[in-house]
């Protein structure tokens, strides 16, 4: 399986806060070339999202599955917490293509 993906963090982002990246994971398998699964894990602090000693994270886990026939599915996970963490929204656009 092949994949080419990576995360990155807004420093600074367009509110002029600084998120940066504690971690990264990818994992995935093939079932004899029947069915396909590929996730990734990616996780972001900030300390500058309010006060400047309060920390904010964020965590979102994106799960593709495909079959051989073509058909994709996605299911996704996301989480946060710490200050503000309330006023964080998180939207996913999603398209395939059948080849």
């Amino acid at each position: 399986m092949k994949r080419n993906a990576t995360a990155w963090a807004a420093i600074p982002s367009p509110l002029g806060t600084h998120w940066y990246t504690s971690s990264n994971k990818y994992e995935g398998y093939i079932d004899h070339g029947n069915y396909i699964r590929s996730s990734s894990y990616h996780y972001y602090y900030n300390y500058d999202f309010g006060s400047g000693s309060k920390r904010t994270d964020v965590w979102h886990r994106f799960n593709v599955e495909g079959d051989r026939r073509g058909d994709a599915y996605i299911t996704v996970q996301r989480g946060k917490s710490g200050e503000s963490s309330s006023s964080l929204s998180f939207t996913l656009t999603k398209f395939f293509t059948k080849l």
